[in-house]
């Protein structure tokens, strides 16, 4: 029960991605568009990546540096690639983060696939979405902890 609360919770901040930065307060940051704040975003981009070592990234993707939403226990990253498509996007999320360590707790398939991964204290989702009438794809990954980390 409490996994299955996590993962709404995790799903619900997933579904708030779209919110604009104004509406973004507190201990979160969000980088809107500005060229000025770009450049901070995408070495903010490559600490966040670091903190997600054991969470795989195709080679031919790149960073969506417009938005994203860090604080001390999450982190949601988005991408995009023009050379994988969507199924084999899902295929090697699937493949390489069991390779890492981590379960598939369920994973739904449609026009957008949404994947889902847990590790002890640990849950992450990779939502995937085609784009530009399929002629690349994008997808957002949100990675949290299921439990308070204790901080001594």
């Amino acid at each position: 029960m409490k996994c299955f609360l996590s993962s709404l919770a995790l799903l619900l901040l997933l579904s708030s991605c779209g919110v604009s930065s104004e509406k973004k307060r507190g201990k979160s940051q969000v980088v809107g568009r500005s060229k000025k704040n770009q450049k901070q975003a995408l070495e903010d981009i490559k600490i966040q990546e670091a903190k997600q070592a054991d969470i795989p990234i195709p080679l031919s993707a790149t960073s969506l540096s417009r938005q994203y939403h860090v604080d001390a226990d999450r982190v949601m990253l988005g991408y995009r690639d023009y050379t994988l498509s969507p199924q084999k996007l899902v295929t090697f999320y699937e493949h390489e983060m069991e390779r890492l360590g981590w379960c598939s707790i369920f994973a739904v398939s449609g026009y957008e696939s949404m994947l889902q991964f847990a590790k002890p204290d640990r849950l992450c989702i990779v939502s995937i979405r085609p784009q530009n009438g399929r002629k690349s794809v994008e997808w957002v990954i949100s990675t949290g902890f299921l439990g308070k980390k204790d901080t001594a």
